[in-house]
């Protein structure tokens, strides 16, 4: 560790030098300093300090970002820091200076009373050394598959339902009963319409979004994310390279009709980025049935885990959170923060 390095909340005049630090330090991956520029453009919470620094002089060689969220367990909602934007300029790496920054970082959220600590990491030697420091894996299950197209199209048995007559097929009933539009994040309609949905059916363990969040954070997915919709439910989807990742889906209805809004939404987006097949679709299963991914599926799915998903108890958090196993329980039946909008 360089001692001489002065390691502090970022001050509001160097906010450009902290968007080419990080521009640097995710060149190779390829990340754009516009997207950096979002994430404080887009947060409602923001504030300069949320950002740890380790400078020398006027040069930023190191950060951490604390992202200030809510989330709700149970009837109360719990003060969360979710780490972020993590990153050291190239030519400063392996001196100890993210260390320096994430230590500085727990002990600001601490300072702000938060209770509770969030990060992702996707290489397991860090995801062990987390797990030394007293950070808990959220286990998230995702299956993968490859839709096939009769099946979407022709559905797989019945759907019986009050809203739907027993003895008609899946897909005829939802051509002739459920109409899908495609919508936009920054719509105001279509935040009202998904924010209402989303406050009656969102488990415990989801984050907390009022109605600034959606109005800023959440809307700022329009352009990275598609979204389908139907009378009291709705699908938001993320098209990235060669598949289509399933992010949200939530519904009013019972479960046999929120299947079939599900295979009616699905069916659309398809169509919808269908270039040429095959299609293929990442699921969630803490937030869509595995069984209705298996239906539509051409192969059985290859299920996955991401062990990634990790959190920590603050000292403020300590006298609330009860058992780490059932809160760990809690976030993993939610989905936790990362697979939904919420992401940061």
């Amino acid at each position: 560790q360089d001692l001489m390095a002065e390691v502090r909340g970022l001050r509001s005049d160097e906010l450009d030098r902290w968007y080419d630090l990080l521009a640097d330090a995710f060149a190779q991956k390829g990340t754009p300093r516009s997207y950096f520029v979002g994430h404080v453009t887009s947060d409602p919470a923001f504030r300069p300090e949320v950002i740890r620094v380790a400078a020398q002089g006027d040069t930023l060689l190191s950060t951490a970002r604390a992202f200030l969220r809510s989330i709700k367990i149970g009837d109360t909602h719990l003060r969360v820091g979710g780490v972020g934007e993590v990153a050291t300029h190239p030519s400063a790496r392996r001196r100890g200076y993210a260390e320096l920054v994430l230590s500085d970082l727990l002990a600001f959220m601490e300072r702000e009373g938060l209770q509770l600590a969030m990060l992702h990491s996707s290489v397991p030697q860090l995801q062990e050394y987390y797990g030394r420091l007293g950070w808990h894996a959220v286990p998230m299950h995702f299956l993968k598959a490859v839709i096939d197209s009769a099946k979407l199209h022709a559905g797989d048995g019945t759907i019986a339902s009050a809203a739907i007559a027993p003895g008609t097929s899946a897909i005829a009933a939802i051509t002739s009963a459920i109409e899908v539009a495609q919508r936009r994040l920054d719509d105001p309609a279509t935040i009202a319409e998904l924010q209402a949905i989303h406050t009656a059916k969102a488990p415990s363990g989801s984050f907390a979004r009022d109605d600034v969040m959606w109005q800023t954070w959440i809307a700022a997915s329009a352009e990275t994310h598609t979204v389908w919709s139907t009378s009291g439910a709705y699908l938001i989807v993320r098209p990235v390279v060669a598949c289509l990742r399933l992010t949200e889906f939530f519904s009013l209805a019972t479960p046999d009709v929120a299947h079939a809004q599900f295979l009616a939404l699905l069916r659309a987006c398809v169509q919808h980025h269908q270039s040429a097949p095959p299609i293929h679709i990442q699921a969630p299963t803490a937030l869509i049935p595995p069984a209705w991914i298996e239906a539509v599926a051409a192969t059985p799915p290859e299920p996955w885990t991401d062990n990634g998903h990790m959190f920590r108890v603050l000292p403020a958090g300590e006298p609330v959170v009860g058992s780490v196993e059932q809160l760990t329980a809690t976030l993993a039946a939610a989905g936790f923060a990362f697979l939904t909008l919420d992401s940061f």
